[in-house]
């Protein structure tokens, strides 16, 4: 059974719906309805089902926009109101008529995202593309920034009393007859995914002294979801490691990141620098050693750039030679998977 983020809108309009059956464009000269919903799906990027039942999706906000692309109301919308359908009253101040037009901008998880609200969200000010997401201090290590967590996303046009999308628009009978217009918005998973494997360090090597150091440009989002570009590069520092024997290294679980603003153009800018480290405490200069240096791109650093890719997995291989870090040249393949999905790279192993 698909399962399902129900909100309501609990907005009375005096606008008609037809009480028969089939899909209707124009509802005029039918009988008044009593109500107008919108439900939000929660759908898994990667493998397009519902992921509602996981309790993956911890919270929910939802920004309405004019027809001017400006910021007329946010509701938030509390975890224990997820997948089940309870009435939330939303632009009650605005008395909408058949025709009314607003862009929903829905999320999910911005409350347990780990990013920080750029200031407050300005009703009749914020611009939809204003960027008001970004990426937070880690507050354990100085001048590095946390990953962002599980972040979903989804928007749409919905024109009031009116039926504007045949794949996420229908009429309702309710119990007691009356009749209900459903909107229905998906949100999916808007980060990308980043998941690192590295071979060839010593045998017998303690994960707990290397960590990767993850540089991106992009450091935030818009309430369209698009990525915007920091005026510094923001590095993050993930310790998250696994010793998987035969000198290999995985990290723990993929990195959640924002992605590159065009997956079409990747370029040294919009793509992803990885550096791997061994932690001072336990090297000779009492420094940690940067064991790779910038990767950043595929092959032997002369192939293309590495992207980071929305509702994906960027799986990314690094290989020391044989005799082990700083005897060589770093081998370094790429390849892009559905999000979640790790691509085992056993023809290498």
């Amino acid at each position: 059974m698909k399962q399902a983020i129900r909100i309501i809108t609990g907005v009375t309009l005096a606008t008609a719906i037809c009480g028969c059956d089939g899909i209707y464009d124009d509802l005029e000269d039918c009988p008044p309805y009593m109500e107008e919903v919108m439900i939000v799906t929660a759908i898994d990027a990667g493998t397009g089902k519902s992921i509602t039942v996981s309790q993956r999706v911890l919270d929910g906000s939802l920004f309405f926009f004019d027809d001017q692309t400006t910021l007329v109301d946010y509701v938030p919308v509390e975890k224990a109101q997820l997948g089940v359908e309870k009435p939330i009253p939303i632009l009650e101040q605005k008395k909408y008529t058949k025709g009314d037009m607003v862009y929903v901008s829905a999320w999910g998880n911005i409350g347990d995202s780990n990013m920080s609200v750029l200031g407050t969200y300005a009703i009749g000010q914020d611009d939809i593309s204003k960027q008001f997401l970004n990426l937070s201090p880690n507050e354990d290590y100085d001048g590095y920034y946390n990953c962002p967590q599980e972040i979903l996303f989804g928007m749409r046009q919905i024109i009031f009393g009116q039926i504007n999308h045949r794949k996420f628009d229908r009429i309702e009978t309710k119990a007691d007859g009356t009749l209900k217009l459903v909107h229905e918005i998906q949100i999916t998973q808007l980060n990308a995914l980043l998941w690192i494997q590295v071979e060839n360090l010593p045998d017998g090597y303690n994960p707990e002294d290397y960590y990767f150091q993850i540089e991106r440009q992009n450091n935030g989002y818009d309430y369209e979801g698009v990525p915007h570009a920091g005026n510094e590069l923001r590095e993050i520092r993930e310790v998250g490691v696994i010793n998987t024997g035969n000198g290999f290294l995985i990290t723990k679980t993929p990195y959640n990141l924002v992605p590159s603003l065009d997956p079409n153009d990747i370029d040294g800018d919009t793509g992803v620098t990885l550096r791997l480290f061994q932690i001072g405490t336990t090297t000779r200069a009492g420094e940690d050693i940067d064991l790779t240096g910038e990767v950043s791109k595929v092959d032997y650093g002369d192939g293309d750039y590495i992207g980071l890719y929305s509702g994906k997995t960027t799986n990314v291989y690094i290989r020391f030679p044989e005799t082990g870090p700083g005897t060589g040249d770093i081998e370094v393949f790429v390849k892009v998977t559905p999000w979640g999905e790790i691509y085992q790279w056993t023809e290498w192993n």
